[in-house]
């Protein structure tokens, strides 16, 4: 009991007041505060130029039959569309609407127009998880998005769209804040532009406000979008990105200039990217759910064509740190690698948060080679919280612990603090170096220190762990599924990388177990990988050295 009551204060000390008020709300009969139904409202004409957004993979295979999360489920009846059967976020999905932004729904205006109608009769107001804001934030802009590239919402679709923005309105997601609010925000701003009344207009100045004292602590100084997730970094960037589209639309003139918002927060997406052009997977990150930062960056282009140049720019090798958001890029010619020296995120809202801590992701000759695991679900289950431990990311563990107190499915209790982070580049080598107590609350208070030196040929990690006490200590990292092993010696694998071998060699008394893991590229899917364990049970303080090396 006396445990529990800490893992909570740990985790509800971080909370602002408005969170813990709206978490108490939600946990009672009155959490959703209904509105008027009446309405009776009418759409703006378009003023400027619309771009064409970023396409959405098709997800519906016939007619109400849709494929989430690689999960087949057809909507038989009206309550399918809150099956007990589905995920949340399968249903979450569901209700999006993002099929409205594939090339599939400008072909097939009346079949779309048919599934948004049966949404509407279905899912009555204020009923369904459909109706959760997030949801309906997201399904508000693609109805939008739909209607403005040419398709025909009907006065029974306006009116309905108009409801959900008004009910939005009151049910404004404080309980949790970040990435949520952002997208609250941002459908205020669609609906209060596209639609035309003078409760549009409060909605809109509500988004503005919104999104004015949002930006500043939502992107960091360097660009990375605060909660630390590519993922959720590649999503935040498109919000911004369609702000700016639908300003330009309406011919409305925005009081905050975006331009270098945007123009760092590319720069950052594209330095926390592998060389295959998709992003790296720290944090709640995986494939799938944002748009390509290909895309991304298109949309951008097309948006700013005067500054098109400057965006596709490609990144100079050596070292790029981003150090307001902890992580840093070292590359050559030959080889990539991202590394966490961060914070576990927004302190506040670290629900996409792993502990993972002084972990990397490395590829070479344009492939991935070394990897964290990624995810493939939100469910509360065992598998989310091993896909959010420490032991599912390439770095060291201690004890079997966590490095953070990850709990529940977007908990955290005791975080991991960075310390004494340190970086030196030169012609010859890249070197870079930090530390973290996440294990100091462990007997004989361990510190993991870590540092890493990239030359032409030769990646070397130093791992120094201070403390007292005899200790377990593994050192792990997750091999890319495509890695095949060629040969496993004592301290020593090699490996074959598309024709091209690779030795990986520990340099301690230890010893090397290779498991066969897991990896989860998207949500829903997983593939076989190898993982290598170097593990050691020693008196502290310990050094291990591992080096990976290759030809050019």
């Amino acid at each position: 009991m006396f445990k529990k009551a800490i893992l909570y204060w740990n985790t509800i000390i971080h909370l602002k007041l408005i969170q813990i008020i709206g978490q108490i709300k939600q946990r009672t009969p009155f959490k959703r505060t209904k509105v008027p139904i009446d309405i009776s409202i009418e759409i703006n004409p378009l003023l400027g130029r619309w771009i064409k957004t970023p396409r959405k993979e098709k997800r519906m295979i016939n007619f109400k039959e849709f494929k989430f999360l690689n999960e087949i489920f057809k909507i038989g009846r009206a309550e399918d569309w809150n099956s007990i059967t589905k995920k949340n976020l399968w249903l979450y999905n569901l209700h999006y609407f993002d099929d409205l932004t594939s090339d599939h729904s400008t072909k097939n205006n009346e079949v779309y127009q048919n599934l948004i109608d049966c949404w509407i009769t279905d899912n009555p107001p204020f009923y369904g998880i459909g109706w959760d804001p997030y949801p309906t934030s997201i399904r508000i802009v693609n109805f939008i998005k739909w209607s403005i590239e040419g398709n025909i919402l009907t006065k029974k679709s306006v009116e309905s769209l108009a409801l959900q923005a008004r009910y939005l309105d009151k049910n404004m997601e404080l309980h949790i804040l970040g990435n949520h609010l952002f997208a609250n925000a941002k459908a205020l701003i669609f609906a209060g532009l596209f639609l035309s009344s003078n409760e549009s207009e409060k909605w809109y100045q509500k988004g503005i406000k919104i999104l004015n004292d949002q930006l500043s602590e939502q992107v960091l100084d360097d660009g990375g979008a605060f909660e630390l997730s590519p993922m959720y970094h590649s999503i935040l960037l498109e919000d911004i990105l369609d702000i700016k589209n639908i300003h330009n639309a309406f011919n409305k003139k925005m009081e905050i200039d975006l331009d270098k918002t945007i123009s760092q927060m590319i720069f950052w997406m594209k330095g926390m990217c592998h060389p295959d052009e998709e992003i790296s997977f720290f944090n709640d990150s995986c494939l799938g759910v944002a748009s390509k930062s290909n895309d991304l960056i298109g949309y951008a282009c097309d948006l700013f064509p005067e500054k098109s140049g400057l965006i596709r720019k490609k990144l100079e090798l050596g070292l790029i740190d981003f150090d307001n958001s902890g992580y840093s890029r070292l590359s050559n010619q030959d080889a990539v690698l991202l590394v966490d020296r961060a914070e576990i995120g927004a302190r506040y809202i670290p629900g996409h948060a792993h502990a993972d801590t002084l972990s990397f992701e490395m590829s070479l000759f344009k492939k991935r080679l070394i990897v964290n695991s990624g995810i493939s679900t939100y469910e509360k289950s065992e598998l989310r919280h091993n896909q959010r431990s420490t032991n599912s990311h390439s770095t060291v563990v201690i004890d079997k612990s966590n490095s953070s107190e990850v709990w529940d499915s977007f908990r955290v209790g005791r975080r991991a603090d960075v310390i004494n982070r340190e970086s030196l580049f030169s012609e010859e080598k890249i070197i870079i170096s930090g530390a973290h107590n996440g294990y100091s609350n462990l007997k004989g208070g361990p510190i993991h220190s870590r540092e890493w030196i990239l030359s032409d040929n030769k990646v070397v990690l130093n791992d120094y762990i201070s403390g007292q006490g005899r200790h377990l200590v593994e050192v792990v990292f997750f091999l890319h599924p495509l890695i095949n092993l060629v040969a496993v010696e004592e301290n020593r694998v090699e490996i074959d990388l598309e024709g091209n071998i690779i030795g990986i060699q520990f340099n301690h008394l230890g010893k090397l177990d290779v498991e066969d893991s897991f990896y989860f590229p998207e949500f829903g899917m997983h593939k076989k990988n190898k993982k290598l364990i170097y593990s050691f049970n020693d008196i502290l303080p310990i050094n291990s050295k591992t080096q990976i090396i290759w030809n050019s």
